[in-house]
C-alpha cells in the first residue's frame, strides 16, 4: 500500500468520525476537505507565490535602478612597481628578460617572497647558496639559517649529512 492510499484511508475515516446533525457534518466535511486541499498544495503554492513576488518586484523596478547598477566593475588599479634594494640589480624594462642573466627567460620561476620572475636555473643558483641571503637583492632569506636546512639543523649532524646528500643529488645531471 503506497503513501497516497494510506492518506486517503485516514482522511475518509476522519470524515466518518464526524458527529452531529447532518448539516453540521456537511459543513465540517467541507471544511476538512478544504483543509486537506490547502495542505496538499501548500508547498507548490508557496513556491509559486515566491516566484510571482519576485517577478512583480522585477517588473515594477524602475528603469533608472536597473541602469544605475553596474553589471561590469572596472578593473582594480595595478600594484605599485617592485622596489629594488640599494645593492640589488635593476629590473629590465622588458618583462620577458631575466634580471640575473639579462636574457629571455627560460623556464620562468617566481620567487614568492618578492614576486620577481627569473629563469629557474638562475634563481636556483643564487637562492640556494649557503649565505642565507638573497644574492644581489640583499634581502634576508626567510626562515632558514642555511638555504635548504630547516631551523636548528646546524646542531644535528645526521640531518646535516642528509641535507648534503640531497644537495648532491640535486646537483647531479639526470
Amino acid at each position: 500500500m503506497d503513501a497516497s492510499s494510506r492518506i486517503s484511508k485516514i482522511r475518509s475515516r476522519e470524515c466518518e468520525r464526524l458527529r452531529g446533525p447532518t448539516w453540521v457534518k456537511a459543513v465540517q466535511g467541507a471544511l476538512l476537505k478544504c483543509a486537506y486541499v490547502v495542505l496538499d498544495y501548500a508547498q507548490t503554492g508557496l513556491i509559486a507565490a515566491v516566484f510571482i513576488f519576485k517577478m512583480m518586484e522585477w517588473w515594477y523596478q524602475s528603469a533608472g535602478e536597473r541602469m544605475s547598477a553596474p553589471t561590469v566593475y572596472p578593473p582594480p588599479p595595478p600594484p605599485p612597481p617592485p622596489k629594488v634594494a640599494k645593492d640589488g640589480i635593476p629590473l629590465p624594462p622588458d618583462r620577458t628578460i631575466c634580471p640575473f642573466c639579462s636574457q629571455k627567460r627560460a623556464n620562468p620561476s617566481v620567487v614568492t617572497v618578492s614576486g620577481f620572475v627569473f629563469c629557474y636555473a638562475c634563481v636556483h643558483n643564487y637562492v640556494y647558496q649557503e649565505t642565507g641571503e638573497w644574492v644581489r637583492t640583499s634581502e634576508e632569506t626567510p626562515g632558514a639559517s642555511s638555504s635548504r636546512a630547516p631551523p636548528g639543523a646546524d646542531d644535528d649532524p645526521e640531518l646535516q649529512q642528509l641535507m648534503q646528500d640531497i644537495n648532491e643529488a640535486d646537483d647531479e645531471p639526470e
